[in-house]
């Protein structure tokens, strides 16, 4: 509905392509909080029960997605079975999600907003491309024959400029030009000359006929 809007279309090409650029940077992303959630799950179920800050797997999983946010709860850390290794994991995650990934985010994100920016225009045209494609069947068959016969071919406009030719482009195209004039003028005498050849063949072959018959 709003694709056919030029503002409100581009935006929503350039959502569907920013998602669509940065799946495999979530994949890894889910394969870090899968691991730092495992190794703290396993730091804490063996630790004493006042020492556990973490249940099950699945809020190992939300307690890295936490971290990565900023949110950081280490009031039990120094009571776990091993303390130096729970804050290395805390140190490790925090580097890894909340730095690096965030800033390797960024870039992605960038690389596709500036993608489609430069082709804002083009991306305006696919996306209401995909809305008549999307809603063709609402479309009578009489009218899309008036368009095109049977559907069988696409048309596509798109507007060229023109490059500046250099002096010596010029000078290129006016020699092909030349020579394909000369080309064009030297078929037409070919024809010429081949229609002559053929009259002045009959001419004599009906002169030598007139000659024999008076002969006789």
């Amino acid at each position: 509905m709003f694709n056919s809007y030029i503002i409100i279309g581009y935006l929503i090409r350039m959502l569907n392509t920013m998602i669509y650029s940065v799946k495999v940077f979530l994949l890894v992303l889910l394969i870090m909080y899968l691991g730092f959630g495992e190794a703290f799950l396993r730091l804490s179920e063996g630790s004493t029960d006042k020492a556990q800050f973490i249940d099950d797997y699945p809020h190992a999983i939300l307690y890295s997605f936490r971290l990565s946010l900023g949110d950081m709860q280490t009031d039990t850390f120094d009571d776990t079975v091993q303390p130096v290794m729970v804050w290395l994991l805390f140190v490790l995650c925090i580097l890894y999600t909340n730095i690096v990934m965030l800033n390797l985010l960024i870039a992605i994100i960038s690389e596709a907003f500036a993608l489609i920016n430069n082709n804002a225009d083009n991306a305006n045209y696919q996306e209401r491309a995909s809305l008549i494609a999307e809603n063709h069947y609402l479309i009578p068959d009489y009218r899309k024959r008036q368009f095109c016969e049977n559907n069988q071919y696409l048309i596509v406009v798109q507007e060229e400029e023109q490059p500046e030719k250099s002096e010596n482009d010029q000078q290129v195209s006016s020699i092909i030009l030349l020579s394909s004039q000369n080309r064009i003028r030297m078929e037409k005498l070919r024809k010429i000359l081949r229609v002559w050849k053929t009259n002045l063949i009959r001419y004599w072959k009906n002169l030598i006929s007139e000659c024999h018959y008076i002969s006789y």
